[in-house]
C-alpha cells in the first residue's frame, strides 16, 4: 500500500478537498482544547482518546450545520451483518466513526438497551481498576457512559476516525521520526488496517470518495480515499492550538458539506418503499428450480439496504443495431424488447438524481429539492434508467484500483433481473462498453448482452475521476458502469464435466472470434471470467450448459499489443497466468499463446479442485508445483477430459519448447489413454457455440493434438488445436466423464483465495484483537512504467 499513500501540507488539503470557512471558537466560552496532559501520559489508552476526542470534536460538529455530523465510539460492537459480506466475523471496527445525525441513519448504528446492557456484562468480567491513594480499586466512570456508543455500521460511516496509544504501532512517522512510513511490521499492519476500513466503506457504500483521521497521541493526521490511493496530510500537533484548530476546522467545514462534497455518489439513493416491495414482488414470482433464486435471497439479506441506481437513458445500447452492422449476427443471447407493461413506467424515468444523497431523511430531502427547485436551470433535464441494487453478488476487498462490484439487478423498465457492473477502470484504457460494441459488430458470439453502460457523469457532464494521482503518480481511474441481460452461473456450479468441457470450449470459441474477427485479445482468462448460461436444447449429448466470456476490462486491441508492453508488472489472475508472463513481466508482451494457455491452467486448476486425482495425498504442495509439461492434475480414472487434459499439456509444452526457451526437464509419462468406446466420432452442429463441434479427420482413436509432437510453429500460434482439443472431448459419453467431487480446496484456504488478482499478496497480520490488516488486491495494477519504484516480485 505504500506506494498509494502520498503526503501532503495540511493547509493544500484544506484548500483543495475541504474548502470553506476556519472554525471560530466560542468568545463566551473557554476555547476548545485537548487534554494533552492526558494524550501524554505514559498508560494512555485508545478509549480514554476516543472520549478526549468527542470532547473537543462534539462542538465543532454541532455548530450552525443544516446536515450535522455526531461522533461515536464504535470499538464495541460490530456491524451485524459484516459476516456475511466481508467474511471476516464481524470484528472490525474503528475506534470512533463520524455518522450522519439523521434519524433513518441512526436507526442502523443506535444500540438498544440490550445491547447496552451487554457490554455492561462484558466489562463487568474485565473491569479497569484504578488504584486509589487508600488502596482501593475503583471503577473508570467513562466504562459506563454510554451516550457516545453505537455499532459499527459500514453502510453508514462517513468518516471513520482510528487512534494509537503505541507510536510503534501507529502506520505513519510520529515525532521525530524521518519517514512518513516506517518500514517495520507493525507500522506496516496498521497501514493494512487502515486500508481495511476503507476496502469496507468502499464496498458497502457508494463513494466516489471519503475521508479519514488518523490520531496518535498528540498528533494527527486527516486523510482522502479514492481508487487511485489516499493523500495524507503532515501531522497536526493537538499540543499547539493553531494546528490543533485545523482539525476543528476540518470538522466544521465536514459538517457543512453536502453528501456530495463528502463523497457520495449523487447517482445512487436509497430506494423507496415501493421501489423495494415492486422488487420483491419480482423476486417471488421467480420459480423455485430457478438459479437465480438462491442468489437474489442472498442478495437482499436483512440488514443490506437497497440503493436506485440511475443510468442515464443517454447510454442504453442497442445491441440489435450493433449486429445489424455485422455480417455475421451472432451473440450469447438475444436482446429483449423493452416491455409495454405499467412495469416499465414506474421509476423508469427522472429529471435529476437525488442530490441530498442516500443518508437523507424525507424531511431533509424535501428541504433539498425545494431548495433546488427554487435555483434556475440552465442545463437540459437528464433522463434515467433505473436500477434496483442491494447486497452484492461479487466484490473486490481492495480499497484501490478497479473496485469491481456485481450486483443481480432489478431493471425498473422492463420488470426483469440483470446484472449490474460497477467499477474503475484505468484512465488510459479502453471502455467496456465499446469493446462489447465492437465484439458484436465484428459478430463475436458467446459474449454477454449489454443494455447499458459506460463511464458515469455529474449532472454537469464531468466524469466520475479519482484525485489521488495527483500526489502519487500512480494511475488515474474513471468510474464506469455496465448493464447486462445475462445472470451466468459460476464455472465452478458445473454439474457435470462435460458439462464443464462445453463452457470452457464455449469461451474458447468467443476468444478465438473475438481474435479472429475483431483483432482483440482478452488478456484475463480465469475462472471467474468464464460463465454457464442454461442450454437445455444443446445438441450434444449430456450437456445442459453454454459458456460465454466476460470481463474485457484489460482486453488489448492488436494495434495496442504491437506497441509493446506498458506496464511493469501484469493485471490478471495468477493462478492461471503463463509462465512467462509471471517470469517476466513487463517484458514479455501479453500474446495470444498467453491467453490459450490460461485455458489449460484454469482446467487443471478446476480437475485438482473438484475430481479425484493422484495428488490427493499432497494436494497443497502439488498445486503450487511448476508446470512441467505433464498436466498439473492426474485424474485417477480414464475418460474423454483426462485425455482432454494431456492434450493441453502436450500443447503448453509444445508452445515452450518451440519457443526460445530451455526445454523443461522430465518426460511426459506414457499414461494410458480412455478408450475408443468412451467417444462418439461425428459432427456436431451447434449454434449456441458458434462452431462446429466435431473432429473432421480424428475418426480413429487418437489424442487430437498427437500431430503436435513435431512442430514448426508453436500450437499456441493459432486457436486451431486448442479447438480441435475441446471439440476431441466434447465427442465423449457423457456417462464416460468423471463424476464432481466435493471442493478439495476448503481444507487450504490460502491457495483459494476467490480467484484473486496476480498483485494481491494477502498477508494477514494481528493488528490487536479486534482487527485484521490485509495487502490489497489490484495494488500495483496498471501502473505506468516510468512511474514504478520498483519491480513486482513473483514466486
Amino acid at each position: 500500500m505504500h506506494i498509494h499513500l502520498a503526503q501532503v501540507q495540511v493547509e493544500a488539503f484544506l484548500e483543495t478537498h475541504v474548502p470553506g470557512k476556519d472554525f471560530k471558537h466560542n468568545a463566551r466560552k473557554e476555547p476548545l482544547r485537548f487534554n494533552t496532559q492526558l494524550l501524554e501520559k505514559p498508560d494512555l489508552n485508545e478509549r480514554e482518546m476516543a472520549e478526549e476526542f468527542i470532547r473537543v470534536a462534539s462542538p465543532a460538529l454541532k455548530r450552525r450545520s443544516a446536515q450535522r455530523l455526531v461522533a461515536k465510539i464504535t470499538a464495541d460492537v460490530p456491524d451485524s451483518t459484516e459476516s456475511t459480506g466481508f467474511g471476516q466475523g464481524g470484528k472490525t471496527r474503528p475506534d470512533v466513526v463520524l455518522y450522519p445525525k439523521d434519524p433513518v441513519a441512526a436507526k442502523d448504528y443506535t444500540l438498544s438497551k440490550d445491547d447496552i446492557e451487554g457490554l455492561k456484562k462484558a466489562r463487568d468480567k474485565r473491569k479497569t481498576y484504578k488504584n486509589s491513594k487508600d488502596g482501593i480499586k475503583t471503577l473508570k466512570e467513562s466504562e459506563y457512559d454510554d451516550s457516545h456508543l453505537a455499532r459499527t455500521c459500514w453502510s453508514r460511516v462517513c468518516v471513520p476516525v482510528e487512534f494509537k496509544a503505541d507510536h510503534q504501532k501507529s502506520a505513519f512517522g510520529f515525532g521525530n521520526e524521518r519517514d512518513f512510513l516506517p518500514d517495520d511490521i507493525h507500522r506496516q499492519a496498521a497501514v493494512g488496517q487502515l486500508a481495511d476500513y476503507a476496502a469496507r466503506i468502499l464496498q458497502r457504500q457508494h463513494r466516489l470518495f471519503f475521508f479519514m483521521i488518523a490520531i496518535t497521541r498528540t498528533e494527527a493526521r486527516l486523510m482522502r480515499w479514492d481508487r487511485a490511493g489516499a493523500a495524507v496530510t503532515t501531522a497536526l500537533d493537538l499540543k499547539d492550538p493553531d494546528q490543533a484548530d485545523k482539525l476543528l476546522t476540518f470538522l466544521y467545514r465536514l459538517s457543512m458539506m453536502s453528501h456530495k462534497q463528502r463523497g457520495y455518489d449523487p447517482t445512487v439513493v436509497r430506494a423507496t418503499k415501493k421501489d423495494i416491495d415492486l422488487m420483491r414482488k419480482a423476486k417471488d414470482s421467480i420459480p423455485e428450480d430457478d438459479y437465480r433464486l438462491k442468489r437474489l435471497n442472498v442478495a437482499m439479506t436483512e440488514g443490506w439496504p437497497v440503493y436506485k441506481v440511475l443510468c442515464r437513458e443517454d447510454d442504453v445500447v442497442s445491441v440489435d443495431a450493433w449486429r445489424t452492422a455485422s455480417t455475421n449476427i451472432d451473440s450469447a443471447s438475444s436482446t429483449v424488447s423493452p416491455s409495454s407493461s405499467p412495469v416499465a413506467n414506474i421509476g423508469s424515468l427522472s429529471e435529476d438524481p437525488d442530490l441530498s444523497g442516500p443518508e437523507t431523511s424525507s424531511a431533509a430531502r424535501t428541504t433539498s429539492k425545494a431548495r433546488a427547485a427554487s435555483k434556475p436551470r440552465n442545463r437540459p433535464a437528464v433522463h434515467y434508467r433505473c436500477f434496483l441494487i442491494c447486497k452484492h453478488d461479487f466484490s473486490s476487498t481492495s480499497p484501490i484500483g478497479r473496485g469491481t462490484r456485481g450486483y443481480l439487478a432489478f431493471d425498473m423498465k422492463t420488470g426483469k433481473f440483470v446484472y449490474f457492473k460497477d467499477s474503475w477502470r484505468v484512465s488510459t484504457g479502453n471502455s467496456e462498453i465499446k469493446v462489447y460494441q465492437h465484439l458484436h459488430e465484428h459478430g463475436v458470439g458467446n459474449i454477454a448482452t449489454p443494455i447499458c453502460g459506460g463511464d458515469v457523469v455529474h449532472t454537469d457532464g464531468t466524469l466520475h475521476r479519482t484525485l489521488a494521482q495527483d500526489h502519487n503518480g500512480n494511475a488515474e481511474y474513471i468510474h464506469c458502469r455496465l448493464v447486462m441481460e445475462e445472470i451466468g452461473e459460476s464455472i465452478l456450479d458445473y454439474p457435470t464435466s462435460k458439462d464443464l468441457v462445453a463452457v470452457m470450449f464455449g469461451a474458447v470459441v468467443a476468444h478465438r472470434q473475438a481474435w479472429e474477427k475483431a483483432w482483440v485479445l482478452h488478456g484475463d482468462i480465469s475462472a471467474a471470467n468464464m460463465l454457464m448460461i442454461p442450454d437445455p436444447r444443446s445438441p450434444i449429448p449430456g450437456v445442459t450448459k453454454r459458456g460465454i466470456l466476460i470481463d474485457w476490462d484489460f482486453c488489448k486491441f492488436d494495434a495496442e499489443l504491437k506497441q509493446g508492453a506498458k506496464q511493469s508488472n501484469r493485471s490478471g489472475t495468477w493462478q492461471f497466468m503463463s509462465a512467462l508472463l509471471l517470469l517476466r513481466p513487463g517484458i514479455k508482451q501479453h500474446t495470444i499463446a498467453d491467453d490459450l494457455e490460461s485455458f489449460m491452467h484454469v482446467l487443471n486448476w478446476i480437475c485438482l479442485r473438484y475430481h479425484n486425482t493422484i495428488h490427493d495425498q499432497d494436494l497443497q504442495g502439488h498445486v503450487l508445483c511448476i508446470f512441467s509439461g505433464i498436466p498439473s492434475a492426474h485424474l485417477s480414472e480414464v475418460s474423454a477430459l483426462k485425455d482432454l487434459l494431456y492434450n493441453l499439456a502436450r500443447l503448453c509444452k509444445a508452445q515452450y519448447n518451440a519457443t526460445d526457451l530451455t526445454p523443461y526437464a522430465g518426460l511426459v509419462p506414457n499414461n494410458a489413454s480412455a478408450p475408443a468406446s468412451f467417444y462418439t466420432f461425428r459432427d456436431y452442429d451447434i449454434s449456441g457455440f458458434r462452431d462446429s463441434v466435431g473432429v473432421k479427420g480424428i475418426h480413429k482413436h487418437e489424442r487430437a493434438p498427437t500431430a503436435a509432437k513435431t512442430v514448426r510453429d508453436p500450437p499456441f500460434l493459432t486457436h486451431k488445436q486448442i479447438v480441435d482439443a475441446f471439440k476431441m472431448a466434447l465427442c465423449g459419453h457423457a456417462q464416460c466423464y468423471p463424476d464432481k467431487k466435493d471442493d478439495k480446496f476448503v481444507q487450504f484456504a490460502e491457495i483459494d483465495q476467490s480467484i484473486d488478482s496476480v498483485s494481491s499478496t494477502f498477508s494477514r497480520q494481528s493488528a490487536g484483537s479486534k482487527r485484521h490488516s490485509e495487502e490489497l488486491e489490484d495494488a500495483d495494477e496498471e501502473q505506468p512504467l516510468a512511474k514504478k519504484p520498483r519491480a513486482t516480485r513473483t514466486n
